[in-house]
């Protein structure tokens, strides 16, 4: 088992995990699309900003990592681009 401190777990989250799952949804699966879209993001959302608390508190925070409206911005378009996804799909098949 790996453990990681909150800075490096902020980390891995904003820099990989995230924009790695939007990139690889698939829009055919609609469940799991949707599954996505209002839970797993909205999750990892609320973990990053909770690890961003942990990691400012440690005084560990690299550049603007911490910030908490970057980390809004950052999930608002994650979202945005798997809406797009989804919109692209639905009109590419006429569903």
């Amino acid at each position: 088992m790996v453990i990681i401190e909150p800075c490096g777990r902020l980390r891995v989250i904003l820099s990989q995990m995230v924009m790695d799952m939007v990139g690889t949804a698939n829009p055919s699966n609609k469940k799991e699309y949707e599954h996505m879209m209002n839970v797993i993001i909205p999750n990892l959302e609320i973990r990053a900003l909770e690890l961003a608390g942990k990691c400012e508190a440690l005084g560990e925070c690299e550049r603007e990592k911490c910030d908490t409206d970057l980390i809004k911005k950052f999930f608002e378009k994650a979202s945005n681009a798997l809406e797009k996804k989804y919109s692209k799909y639905k009109e590419s098949t006429g569903k």
